[in-house]
């Protein structure tokens, strides 16, 4: 079992329950594995049904204190520090997430958000835009009108984006904030979304972001030909304790997969540091950033580009 002695107290207060409730679950999955006993045997014994343990240990439901004990017991935990903290745990995981955004945006979404603002490292490739950690607010409005159904209204589109940028600010004004890795084919920083006025300035953040000492960007150039990027984008993000490892995926409709096989995760970290080896040198990314920045002016005739209507000749 990972130990969690010390390391609870207070947790219910800086981390989102979507995070409590994970690192209970991975408490739970460890303690039961300690016994060498099945989900299956555990649940017959405890005269509960398969699913409600299952439900348990895959995070989907919050467990009650009763039942907790009920574990607990059943899998020989008699340290008294030790259940309390769990117990602290499983009592910050049943809290209701505030969430302003619940209406407009997906729970498996929601939910990534949420366990993603507690993550200790984030890998990230993105194929076709800059990513929502990186994006300006006029960059992301851009992105989501683009992406908003004929039905969704201005005001759907508008909490959309607060709420992208709500995490943006979370994430970079915490007091240690998670290691940010991001690769970005070079596509996603050549295209114009928003015109060239909401680009430059979009350019400009990434200047800006590349100084921040927890950011790495990275950009694979056209040049070097076809990766195994160019499946689709996709983030790793990693909790304590250190490789417990989320991957997500987003489908065609662009929500958001969740996935926690080992193996395929394990695919993808690879996966990320090849491309890793492939792109731009971090040192090398603002001059790149300095030369698009410049052809956007020549482009626009404009040091400083006014019209957004104008395209690339």
């Amino acid at each position: 079992m990972i130990d969690v002695v010390g390391e609870v107290t207070g947790m219910a207060d800086i981390l989102s329950p979507a995070v409590l409730r994970r690192r209970l679950m991975i408490e739970l999955r460890s303690a039961r594995a300690a016994t060498s006993l099945t989900q299956k045997q555990v649940a017959k014994e405890l005269d509960w049904s398969p699913s409600k343990l299952l439900r348990i240990e895959n995070g989907s439901v919050s467990v009650s204190t009763t039942d907790l004990h009920a574990l607990l017991r059943h899998y020989g935990i008699r340290d008294r520090h030790r259940i309390d903290e769990l117990v602290k745990l499983a009592q910050g995981a049943r809290q209701q997430s505030p969430n302003a955004h619940r209406d407009v945006m997906s729970a498996e979404t929601l939910r990534f958000l949420e366990l993603r603002s507690g993550a200790i490292r984030i890998r990230q490739f993105e194929p076709l835009y800059v990513p929502g950690l990186l994006q300006i607010e006029e960059y992301a409005q851009a992105l989501h009108r683009t992406f908003a159904r004929p039905e969704d209204s201005d005001e759907i589109v508008n909490r959309r984006v607060a709420a992208r940028m709500e995490q943006k600010d979370e994430i970079f004004e915490r007091k240690q904030p998670p290691e940010m890795f991001f690769v970005l084919d070079e596509a996603a920083v050549r295209r114009w979304v928003g015109g060239p006025r909401v680009m430059r300035r979009q350019l400009e953040e990434l200047k800006r972001l590349v100084q921040h000492p927890q950011v790495t960007l990275q950009v694979v150039p056209f040049s070097a030909g076809a990766h195994r990027g160019m499946l689709g984008p996709f983030q790793i993000v990693e909790f304590e304790p250190s490789e417990d490892y989320l991957l997500y995926l987003e489908n065609a409709r662009g929500d958001i997969v969740t996935r926690e096989d080992r193996e395929e995760t394990t695919r993808y970290v690879e996966t990320f540091f090849r491309l890793e080896d492939v792109a731009m040198k971090p040192w090398d990314v603002e001059r790149f950033v300095d030369q698009l920045i410049n052809e956007i002016d020549l482009a626009t005739n404009d040091s400083d580009p006014v019209n957004e209507e104008k395209t690339v000749p």
